[in-house]
């Protein structure tokens, strides 16, 4: 099972740095962002824990937003040490969550 940890932009760069990371940004005030969090709740359970969800609420993270282009609520980012490999936007499906961390 995934870890999945809220972090702030000061511990961004140090959780993404090795191995497999999933960051999820989002806001308290959007609801495709609160659905989102559900969905990758239930995908945790599959995806194995090799993987940790990292969740950063931008709100409290502008100017990491900024940095890294995070124009829309919700974005994924699938970090490989470090190296940003993957980017998806909006409501994604358990299924297509599972199938990205498996591999």
């Amino acid at each position: 099972m995934a870890t999945i940890k809220n972090i702030s932009a000061e511990e961004f760069d140090a959780a993404v740095a090795q191995g497999t990371v999933l960051a999820d940004f989002w806001a308290t005030w959007c609801s495709s962002c609160k659905m989102l969090g559900t969905v990758l709740e239930q995908a945790a359970k599959d995806i194995p824990d090799s993987v940790t969800i990292v969740k950063i609420d931008v709100d409290n993270a502008h100017d990491l937003a900024a940095k890294l282009g995070i124009g829309t609520l919700p974005t994924l980012i699938l970090y490989k040490d470090g190296a940003p490999v993957k980017t998806l936007t909006g409501m994604q499906s358990r299924g297509k969550l599972v199938e990205l961390l498996k591999a």
